[in-house]
């Protein structure tokens, strides 16, 4: 393909016979109503689009958000590995209890939901105290533990869609399954034979 050269995608008659249709009976009074798919959170609530993934913003806390609360369809989440042994303070350590210091964890497996407590600043840096609810499922039976993680870096907490928020999962949005069309596979592809079971 050569610069200036356009790729023609074709889904099949089908698909564009129920775009067509799509489009013409397409209505938003199917999710005006429904605030978790409200998307200008510029205009709701003063927070910028960029905010989600802007590390040098300031995250808010539980107290905060009662006045400011962030739009329905965000959450926080932290970046933080549980200790392989438990490593928690000796005045709270039990089974379903921990204040622990965070350590540094680089994987995105490790990021979970959270909710920020407070929000502390040392020498121009802001770090966090948060509290999140944390499920081990390495063992037959599942146990779950509230950790309370002191000193987070801002870099380690994001704002995120919620589950099933995006709007993919709008009611109303458009879907089919994209075919493709009789001929556009040379005749020397085709040498399948009914017989082969595929």
């Amino acid at each position: 393909i050569s610069l200036g050269e356009e790729v023609l995608l074709y889904y099949g008659k089908d698909w564009e016979n129920s775009w067509n249709e799509h489009i013409e009976d397409w209505t938003t009074a199917e999710n005006e109503q429904d605030d978790v798919f409200a998307k200008n959170v510029t205009d709701t609530l003063g927070l910028h689009w960029d905010q989600q993934n802007n590390v040098d913003s300031i995250i808010w806390t539980v107290e905060e958000q009662k006045n400011q609360p962030y739009p329905p369809y965000l959450e926080t989440v932290c970046r933080f590995q549980p200790p392989e042994e438990q490593d928690c303070k000796d005045d709270c350590n039990n089974d379903y209890y921990c204040t622990i210091r965070w350590s540094l964890s680089m994987s995105e497996l490790h990021e979970h939901p959270c909710d920020v407590m407070s929000r502390s600043s040392i020498d121009g840096n802001d770090w966090y105290f948060v509290r999140m609810n944390i499920t081990d499922n390495s063992s037959s039976q599942e146990e779950m533990t509230q950790y309370y993680v002191e000193f987070l870096p801002r870099y380690a907490i994001r704002l995120v869609n919620r589950k099933y928020t995006k709007d993919q999962y709008s009611r109303g949005v458009f879907r089919e399954v994209i075919g493709l069309p009789d001929g556009i596979f040379p005749d020397h592809w085709m040498d399948l034979k009914e017989d082969d079971g595929i």
